[in-house]
């Protein structure tokens, strides 16, 4: 459950105070994403004030989202983990199809309820990174700045290539989580038998 609404596992194990914490900040993050963007033109003219060029503001951007995506695995890992010591080892599901169509949906959900919370991890944050990247090339100028930085558009090509280089790589490793799901939800079916 965290995993969409920040803190409502910690809600679920007991613990209402980070669960609330977490909630505020996942409201307050999306809050400054939109101001952020509906302001840019003002955010910009403020940085050139100080010396800021937009290209500096698109990489501390970049940063901080960085943290962002960490804090949304430290969310996930949390519960997960928390309910583990008051509930017990999760053992995982024995459901293939559920665990196959949760990792469709988002890479790395499916392993999480096989009981793999490291796998699942590396699958989410390879997925949350794609959806970052593609919404800073779609939603930012980043186009923009990058050409107006090199005339000869050599490192605009490099960025798009580097853009499709980590699409294909993540499609793969979105195929590679549906099929693990399934295999690792049959073997524990299986070895219940």
């Amino acid at each position: 459950m965290s995993l969409w609404i920040w803190g409502s596992g910690q809600w679920l194990n007991g613990d209402r105070d980070l669960a609330g914490l977490l909630f505020a900040w996942q409201i307050q993050i999306a809050a400054i994403h939109y101001l952020v963007a509906s302001l840019w033109g003002s955010i910009r003219r403020m940085a050139h004030v100080f010396f800021v060029s937009e290209w500096e503001l698109l990489l501390y951007a970049a940063a901080l989202d960085f943290w962002l995506i960490f804090l949304l695995l430290f969310n996930v890992s949390q519960a997960y983990r928390s309910s583990e010591r008051s509930r017990g080892r999760f053992g995982g599901l024995s459901n293939a199809w559920l665990s196959g169509l949760t990792s469709l949906l988002v890479p790395g959900w499916g392993q999480i309820l096989n009981g793999q919370l490291r796998k699942g991890l590396f699958f989410l944050m390879a997925f949350v990174t794609q959806i970052w990247l593609l919404g800073f090339y779609l939603m930012t100028p980043l186009y923009r700045v990058v050409s107006e930085l090199d005339p000869n558009q050599a490192l605009l090509r490099n960025v798009i290539q580097v853009g499709k280089l980590v699409l294909g790589g993540t499609a793969v490793l979105w195929l590679i989580s549906v099929y693990d799901a399934v295999l690792v939800a049959r073997y524990t079916r299986n070895r219940g038998r």
